[in-house]
């Protein structure tokens, strides 16, 4: 069977604010328990103005790779300690300075609000007490990781005004690591640090004191871009997925784990979602999945058909052809993501090449299986086949994370 699905996201991009989420969900149903998610970021939020001109050049990306590269890690003397300090509790306290512009004051309050509503998080502004970060203007995107007992500095400058650079400073500040910073980050990435600058060296540093609580996640917000040169993924389909700067469902795991953040009762959410601590009647659910117990596709817009129950199935999709993805080597503005592995919560590998997807098939682990768009502006289209094949999904062996109890085919 073939199907095509056509986005226009200008016209979700609008439907968003509506809804106040930085992201907005229209799904296509397929005719076989396929998904099509299609998530329009904010572009409000969002580093690229979406009336200049689409690039189509790695040159044209330049400025945000080196965003993402000289600027999103914490800088600091070479005095300051290494150790991460959690804030004695949930609550962060924060001062904005005066010289502290109005858009990102409204960036970082809907950054905080983001992130209190997936956790038990809180933030508080408080210019007085000692122990707070005082958000400025400066060189760069930087964080102190954790507090220090002292009045420390967020720097957030004009090139970072994105949500996810908002969210990843504040993870640092938080006590959160950057995810090549873990201790089996060479399992997962290829890094050459004799073209590492010395000034930048401390970002590409294994943490040794840094606990892992998640899987490795190569599509977390607290990841670097992938560089050939200096930092590749082993797994090379992930090379477009580095550094793309969207929060994921681990992201907020991680939070959730460090604080403790628990309900005084669970809920018995579906697929790997997991009870909200910051609204204990719903779940967190991961991406493309919704309903109180994330027990359903996660629909926004309109329903266009009924999928087809082939229950215990693999289905298998092929890319026939994507056009108007325009991101490539890293899948910035926006990408496409088939859910074919085991574990609905981690991030696929994401495509925004034609050349790295067009005639690729895959295999999901999966049923119903997602398919995600993720989309800044203007118009991607995506035609694909798709059947389910004779084996069965039973027919695998189950298992887990490493790091949680859900289980899933392997």
């Amino acid at each position: 069977m073939c199907a095509s699905c056509l986005h226009n996201a200008n016209a979700a991009s609008f439907l968003m604010e509506t809804f106040s989420r930085h992201r907005l969900n229209f799904i296509c149903i397929g005719k076989m328990n396929i998904f099509y998610n299609v998530t329009s970021l904010d572009n409000k939020y969002s580093f690229h103005n979406p009336s200049a001109p689409v690039p189509h050049s790695s040159h044209a990306l330049s400025s945000r790779q080196a965003h993402f590269t000289s600027f999103r890690a914490p800088v600091a003397p070479p005095s300051r300690p290494r150790r991460s300090q959690l804030p004695s509790s949930a609550k962060l306290l924060y001062c904005f300075d005066s010289s502290f512009s109005t858009e990102k004051r409204e960036l970082m309050l809907f950054s905080m609000n983001f992130i209190s509503s997936q956790t038990c998080v809180t933030f508080e502004e408080n210019c007085s007490i000692p122990n707070r970060v005082q958000l400025v203007n400066g060189k760069g995107c930087s964080s102190y990781i954790g507090m220090n007992n002292i009045v420390q500095h967020l720097t957030f400058n004009d090139t970072c005004i994105d949500f996810g650079t908002a969210v990843h400073e504040l993870m640092h500040a938080l006590g959160v690591i950057h995810t090549h910073s873990r201790l089996d980050r060479d399992n997962f990435l290829n890094i050459n640090l004799t073209n590492v600058s010395k000034e930048m060296m401390h970002n590409y540093a294994i943490f040794n004191q840094s606990t892992n609580v998640v899987p490795y996640e190569y599509g977390s917000t607290m990841h670097y871009y992938a560089n050939i040169s200096t930092m590749f993924p082993k797994k090379s389909e992930y090379s477009a997925t580095l550094g793309i700067g969207r929060v994921t469902f681990y992201d907020m795991v991680i939070l959730n784990t460090a604080y403790n953040c628990k309900c005084p009762n669970e809920l018995l959410c579906g697929n790997g979602g997991y009870t909200n601590p910051s609204k204990c009647s719903e779940c967190i659910c991961p991406l493309g999945y919704g309903g109180v117990l994330c027990d359903r596709p996660s629909l926004i817009g309109k329903d266009t058909g009924l999928p087809l129950e082939v229950k215990d199935k693999i289905i298998e999709v092929k890319v026939v052809g994507i056009d108007n993805f325009f991101s490539y080597p890293t899948c910035l503005i926006n990408g496409l993501e088939i859910k074919y592995m085991g574990d609905p919560r981690i991030t696929n590998p994401i495509y925004c090449s034609a050349d790295l997807i067009n005639g690729k098939s895959f295999r999901s682990k999966l049923n119903p299986l997602l398919m995600n768009i993720h989309t800044l502006f203007g118009k991607n289209k995506v035609t694909f086949h798709y059947r389910y094949v004779t084996e069965r999904l039973s027919g695998y062996n189950k298992t887990t994370n490493g790091y949680d109890n859900y289980e899933y085919y392997d």
